[in-house]
């Protein structure tokens, strides 16, 4: 019988498909995964099935899809594994002193390996705000889920996650390669001030969260509310490095928030 397009996996279904007699099951999976790898195939079959075949076809759809999560996972691990070898690299050695060759020996891997997933040491050095973002997301999810956080206020939130911001920055192994890199490279967009990065996403939720709960001035952009939180968050950190980290950040961070605090909160 024919194996029609209503009885094919889900991911088939967007793509033509024209008559091809005699054609192994092993191509369907060949070009499944050619798909998935590349992105160009546009798959053109109908296979003549056996008693039998749409169990089959379910099988090899199963074990598919199994495999690619796992090398899905596999490379992102790889991807993680390289770009933290090269910033720990720019910010030991310098940037302009680190080869392609020293990130390879680093994460135990191929100079091929590495041009799998990036185009050169620029495009490494761009993601140097990555490691924080995975930070960010994280705690944010523990302030929205856990149990502890359950009763605190959205204010009270936006503070915590506030100076949870400071504290992860000035722990971050490579603050000063993250400035520099985006104080030296003015031809593109700064890594910084990227609004699609996850520490603007979380602050939109947040100002957002605070409207509902009616605790912030109904008159405050939202965008001066992002000015507020992140340029008071880069300068303090510029100047702790300006001044060799000699003052605590956790400190200052409070002297900050307050002055935010008294110019966002609704007043009474």
């Amino acid at each position: 019988m024919r194996f029609s397009k209503v009885s094919m996996p889900p991911l088939f279904h967007k793509y033509e498909f024209y008559p091809i007699n005699s054609i192994d099951f092993t191509l369907f999976s060949l070009a499944y995964l050619h798909k998935i790898r590349y992105n160009k195939i546009r798959i053109l079959i109908y296979h003549e099935f056996q008693e039998g075949g749409r169990r089959r076809c379910a099988s090899a759809w199963t074990y598919m899809s199994e495999n690619l999560t796992k090398r899905k996972q596999q490379a992102l691990e790889t991807r993680k594994r390289i770009l933290t070898c090269a910033l720990d690299l720019f910010e030991t050695k310098g940037f302009e002193d680190v080869t392609i060759q020293d990130i390879a020996d680093a994460a135990q891997t191929s100079v091929g390996s590495i041009y799998r997933y990036f185009k050169n040491k620029e495009e490494m050095a761009a993601q140097n705000a990555e490691p924080l973002d995975d930070l960010y997301v994280n705690f944010y999810e523990q302030l929205s889920t856990h149990a502890k956080y359950r009763d605190l206020s959205a204010m009270d939130k936006l503070a915590r996650f506030y100076f949870f911001v400071q504290k992860a920055v000035s722990s971050y192994s490579n603050l000063r390669s993250l400035y520099i890199y985006n104080l030296r490279n003015q031809q593109e967009e700064s890594t910084l001030t990227d609004g699609s990065r996850a520490l603007y996403q979380i602050y939109h939720s947040l100002f957002e969260a605070c409207q509902k709960e009616d605790s912030i001035r109904a008159d405050l952009d939202e965008y001066d509310f992002y000015d507020l939180m992140l340029q008071s968050s880069r300068g303090m950190l510029l100047d702790w490095l300006l001044r060799r980290r000699q003052f605590d950040i956790d400190t200052q961070a409070l002297k900050w928030w307050e002055i935010i605090f008294s110019y966002i909160r609704k007043p009474i």
